[in-house]
């Protein structure tokens, strides 16, 4: 039996728990049901309330001094309560009026009174008795008693209310560090364990109650007791707790359904047997119907299935439905299993995995794209498992592999075939390209990544030679418009390195040419009609972080666009024209290059409905009206940040594939004869713009020797004639031109010629050096015009 261990080792980072918040909401219907009750407390009690300069004394008695006379007010400070404003509210008056005739003494009662006298606003009456809630001391077990009472909302409140600072901050710490330390301490949660077996049902309810309170850690603590079997008599009492739980436990047991540890798999397999969720019922599937499962395993499992659902159903039924589920959590329908352990402001959720080396749960925060991507993978493992010739769910269980296994090592690292091999089974190149296709339909993009890279490792130039498709995978790859993807594509097929044309050659090169590109260049284009309008706007992005360019028509844009591969941002205004803006966002989608490029569009006519049923059809069209407020163009900006995932595009990862390139593309100028179907010159003058690019000018100058055509030499002597430039670049430039005129002679023009020797006559105010090349370059037009007449080479003029 395979191990599956490094695949569920995955998201596996240092992680931090997951803090939830809760908003306030209070209003005036609170005040006056409050007001109502406090009425009816005075009217049982038979106590007259009167305002008072001492709100605790003897109700009807005013404090007198030795002297007979009545005490001097004292000045309100921090221990004190003030006085109540006689043009108070009345509701609100009569709620600190009771306050101060029944004062709170406990710390459930100081909370409420602070609670109440925040939700009306009068925080002074909040301050004080706050104060005599942190007078009350700093026990633990006293402070956790306090946030079980009261609740942590209590404690958030407190936390986040500015007018109850620093104190408030400081004690909502002290107190929720002090009951996570009480909860999470061994030795409670072994008594609390342990009295789970205790004869007593009201003790064993406590228990479980108190441990259900602490969610996952107190399912965690529950979990840890199966990998003990000397305590295998507590075993009925722990999985009766966990039902008790409820979903709460659903993820710490779903991973130790996983453990390398059978006895923790068992027990936990027959706990979520017996949750009523169809998470903790699929998850049995493997143990009911898998032919490896031992028959008193599944006996145990059918019996606990029976007892919570009254039948153990159908296998095709069971089954069905665990596919249609995990197909749903690949594909990003269905992201995750437990909605309540999503942090919708962090974008994260909680994801639990057994950890093999160490035998224990730990806890992952993950996006929930990746917890969905993850739970598949688990089930579509089950699937496998129980059938390994059902070809859909051998496809499904490598499509979550690959999804999986590519989003650990990233978007650029290539998977290693052995390692992958080992864990799925033996895989071939075809059966990858097969895989690679429905990747491009269902649009997993690490997935396809993750094909790309095995295909590059197992493949042969054949599969892209005698490909059976219109199109093969790779080139389908490259044309779902991601980036990574795109590079993944073609190291494979340099990897595969085909020597005849095949289908798709042509964009193979272009993709090259295009990621070749990538540079210090800016990342948003703006398009508008108005040149200053586009430019205000690209400064503005360019204070947000997104160094942008404008263009004032649709033709230009879309020119921009195509040739850019720096661009990661599409600004579009509603008021393009040549063609409509419409019909300008359909070609930038079409196109392979930017299909997958955010483009916010930017209404400023009253035509909004048509601009939003293009965004209705594309989640990458972002619509709003023209704003320059800088506040919503950030989080604009955000949000297209957000459309690229699961990865974008770093600067260093940019660079890199460049390099990459630049490196390909050399190797097949350098061998026409084999590489001949690859048409450079279709991307000279590309390739030539490559010169004046930051980091590429040397590759750039050797690639346009290589190819030698007119367009190449021109820019080379250009190049190699401005005296800016590094003079080993323009050395290297007129090397680069010889090469270029010993494959395909002169193609300058005769004006061009004579440009050169007006260069070199102008040269005189230059360096010697400087001087040496221009002479170099004249030396090399003459020597080759002499030899083409058939006479003797003339003496160098760059010597003389």
């Amino acid at each position: 039996m395979r191990s599956q261990i490094p695949v569920r080792r995955y998201a596996q980072a240092v992680v931090t728990p997951l803090e939830g918040r809760r908003a306030k909401l209070y209003g005036l219907y609170r005040w006056l049901v409050l007001s109502i009750l406090f009425a009816a407390l005075i009217l049982l009690t038979e106590v007259g309330v009167a305002c008072q300069d001492d709100p605790f004394a003897e109700p009807g008695k005013k404090p007198q001094a030795a002297n007979g006379r009545p005490v001097p007010a004292v000045v309100k400070g921090p221990n004190e309560l003030p006085k109540i404003d006689p043009n108070l509210e009345p509701s609100r008056k009569l709620i600190l009026e009771t306050l101060r005739q029944n004062p709170p003494k406990t710390g459930a009662e100081l909370a409420q009174a602070i609670r109440t006298t925040t939700d009306i606003e009068q925080y002074p009456d909040a301050q004080y008795y706050l104060q005599k809630l942190v007078a009350l001391g700093d026990d633990d077990m006293q402070l956790f008693d306090l946030c079980t009472e009261v609740g942590s909302d209590f404690f958030l409140l407190l936390h986040s209310e500015p007018q109850l600072q620093p104190s408030g901050n400081e004690y909502a710490k002290k107190v929720l560090t002090a009951a996570q330390r009480v909860a999470n301490d061994p030795a409670r949660l072994e008594g609390l364990i342990g009295k789970l077996s205790d004869g007593n049902l009201v003790v064993r309810q406590h228990a479980a109650n108190q441990l259900r309170r602490l969610g996952d850690p107190g399912a965690v603590a529950l979990i840890e007791v199966f990998k003990q079997p000397e305590r295998a008599s507590e075993f009925a009492a722990v999985r009766a707790a966990l039902r008790n739980f409820g979903e709460l436990a659903l993820g710490p047991l779903l991973a130790a359904a996983n453990a390398n540890d059978m006895q923790v798999r068992f027990e936990s397999l027959l706990a979520l047997a017996r949750i009523k969720q169809p998470d903790a019922l699929h998850a049995t599937a493997r143990a009911l119907f898998a032919s490896e499962t031992p028959a008193s395993i599944r006996e145990a499992v059918e019996k606990a299935v029976t007892q919570t659902y009254g039948r153990v159903p159908g296998r095709d039924e069971l089954l069905g439905k665990v596919y249609q589920r995990a197909n749903n959590q690949l594909t990003g329908r269905d992201r995750t299993l437990n909605q309540v352990k999503l942090d919708l402001n962090a974008r994260t959720a909680d994801l639990w995995r057994w950890d093999y080396p160490t035998r224990k749960l730990v806890l992952k925060k993950v996006t929930p794209e990746t917890a969905g991507r993850v739970m598949a993978l688990d089930r579509a493992a089950d699937l496998n498992r129980i059938d390994p010739q059902q070809r859909d769910f051998r496809q499904l269980f490598l499509l979550s592999y690959l999804d999986t296994a590519k989003r650990l090592v990233g978007p650029d690292d290539v998977l290693n075939a052995a390692g992958v091999q080992a864990e799925v089974g033996s895989l071939t190149a075809e059966e990858l390209d097969r895989l690679l296709h429905v990747a491009v339909d269902k649009d997993l993009v690490p997935a396809m990544a993750g094909a790309c890279d095995l295909i590059g490792e197992l493949g042969t130039a054949e599969l892209l030679l005698t490909n059976t498709r219109p199109t093969c995978g790779l080139v389908r790859a490259i044309q779902t418009g991601d980036r990574h993807t795109q590079f993944a594509a073609l190291r494979a097929v340099s990897k595969l390195d085909p020597k005849q044309a095949y289908a798709g050659s042509s964009v193979v090169l272009a993709t090259a040419v295009f990621l070749a590109g990538f540079g210090e260049q800016p990342q948003g284009l703006v398009g508008h009609p108005q040149v200053l309008q586009a430019r205000e706007m690209a400064l503005q992005l360019g204070d947000l972080g997104i160094a942008a360019r404008s263009a004032s028509s649709s033709k230009e844009f879309f020119r921009e666009a195509t040739n850019d591969s720096n661009l990661r941002y599409f600004f579009v205004c509603d008021s393009l024209q040549l063609p409509d803006y419409l019909e300008l966002i359909q070609l930038l989608r079409a196109d392979w290059r930017t299909k997958r490029v955010p483009i916010v569009v930017f209404v400023e006519r009253d035509e909004i409905k048509r601009a939003e049923r293009l965004a209705e059809a594309d989640s990458r069209t972002l619509v709003i009206s023209l704003s320059m407020d800088k506040d919503a163009m950030a989080r604009l900006v955000e949000r297209m940040r957000r459309t690229y995932q699961p990865w974008d595009v770093s600067s260093e990862q940019g660079d890199a594939q460049s390099d990459f390139v630049m490196s390909w593309l050399l190797k097949i100028a350098s061998d026409r004869k084999a590489y001949r179907f690859y048409n450079l010159n279709e991307h000279q003058q590309d390739l030539a713009d490559m010169l004046y690019a930051s980091g590429h000018s040397l590759d750039a100058i050797r690639l346009l020797g290589q190819i030698g055509t007119a367009v190449a030499q021109r820019n080379l002597l250009s190049f190699a004639s401005e005296t800016e430039f590094p003079m080993e670049l323009r050395q290297e430039a007129v090397r680069s031109f010889e090469t270029a005129i010993q494959r395909n002679g002169i193609l300058l023009t005769t004006q061009e010629i004579g440009l050169q020797y007006d260069r070199y006559q102008a040269s005189t105010a230059e360096s010697g050096e400087s001087q040496r090349v221009l002479g170099r370059i004249l030396d090399l037009i003459e020597s080759h015009r002499q030899r083409k007449a058939g006479e003797p080479e003339p003496a160098r003029q760059s010597d003389q």
